[in-house]
């Protein structure tokens, strides 16, 4: 017994050695690449390793209304004006001049930017003589939403206006809009002038999401979707993992940007008939909308959906069992099963309403203090 015990240290300890003789092997090499790394000249400015390669300098940090002391971020940024552009021939020139004249003496730099998404007609040559336009081309049609993504991603300021090409918006708005930005994060143009005349189906459809957004974000709401914004870009950032490609892109940086407790202000615009044949498909893109809403108000206010979602289950119960009681059987499973279904529901955004508001708590509360060694 003695000896196999004698053995067995003798093998661990050889096991231990070729340990520590790795170990200092994998230091010495990585200490011989930092030196080497050392020497190395340093790469000129913007440039790879490889001539091909550009490496482009680290954006700005951005910057939101809502995250700064009471003086505010500097005032009279400048911006940029991102209109995308899906087979829009006819209203294309006409908006750009419009942009132009409404921007001569605006104050401030600013810059356009079209986004052709893979049109057909001839947007692509008329966007061929503007030289003072930056443009950006899909292959394909992507939609209005990654259209827009694709402008902001594009743009050059921390200020963006989007504006739908197609002769609808005023562009005489657009200053008023980007200077409200110096004291909200996203100032929208709601459509609610004297020359909005929106169709009785449309209007009906309209007010039932507003009203839903408005019960989620507890706060009014005069247009939920406006083609006509301008906004800080940290907005977009901040929602990127649920913007849609669609055209439900407007409906979700709203509602998300109130639920988020950003400072969201709405301006008074006319709103113009459209210049050319409209891309909204109704059913298809009506149904996308109210799933968009579904979704960000899951994800960004649980409890309040929740309720949304109990309360009629609970009153279907409540229906079905006073019936039930008024008849010889008495209440049936069915009854108990839509009241459990309702209170499960609370349950579950009870839950969920806890985890955002600690994500919440995090992302508000100040980095810890880092411990630097003398």
């Amino acid at each position: 017994m003695i000896s196999g015990s004698a053995g067995l240290r003798a093998r661990l300890g050889s096991v231990r050695g070729d340990q520590l003789r790795v170990a200092r092997r994998l230091a010495a090499a990585g200490a011989l690449a930092r030196a080497r790394r050392a020497r190395r000249p340093a790469l000129p400015a913007g440039r790879g390793p490889h001539s091909s390669c550009v490496i482009a300098p680290a954006p700005p940090q951005p910057i939101l209304v809502s995250d700064q002391p009471p003086g505010g971020p500097p005032a009279r940024l400048p911006f940029s004006v991102v209109l995308p552009a899906y087979n829009e021939e006819h209203g294309l020139l006409v908006t750009l001049e419009g942009v132009r004249e409404a921007l001569r003496e605006v104050g401030r730099p600013f810059e356009i930017v079209v986004v052709n998404d893979g049109s057909s007609d001839a947007t692509p040559r008329l966007l061929a003589g503007c030289d003072d336009v930056r443009v950006v081309h899909h292959g394909e049609n992507r939609g209005y939403g990654a259209a827009l993504k694709a402008g902001i991603a594009a743009a050059r300021h921390p200020l963006v206006v989007v504006m739908d090409a197609d002769g609808t918006y005023v562009p005489a708005a657009i200053p008023r809009l980007v200077a409200g930005c110096d004291a909200a994060d996203m100032v929208v143009g709601a459509r609610v002038g004297a020359r909005v005349h929106p169709t009785p189906a449309r209007s009906t459809v309209k007010w039932a999401f507003r009203q839903y957004a408005q019960w989620l974000s507890g706060a009014r709401i005069p247009d939920l979707n406006s083609g006509l914004r301008a906004f800080h870009r940290a907005v977009p950032e901040r929602f990127l993992t649920v913007l849609p490609d669609g055209f439900s892109f407007t409906t979700t940086i709203t509602l998300g940007a109130l639920l988020e407790g950003l400072t969201v202000h709405f301006e008074e615009i006319d709103y113009l008939p459209r210049i050319g044949r409209s891309k909204v498909r109704p059913v298809r893109d009506t149904l996308r909308i109210l799933r968009q809403l579904l979704r960000v108000g899951a994800r960004f206010a649980p409890l309040r959906s929740a309720v949304a979602l109990a309360v009629p289950l609970l009153a279907i119960g409540l229906a079905s069992g006073l019936r039930h009681l008024a008849q010889p059987g008495g209440l049936a499973r069915g009854d108990l099963a839509w009241v459990a279904a309702a209170g499960l529901a609370l349950a579950a955004g009870a839950v969920a309403e806890q985890r955002v508001r600690r994500r919440r708590d995090l992302a508000a509360a100040p980095p810890a203090p880092r411990d630097v060694a003398a």
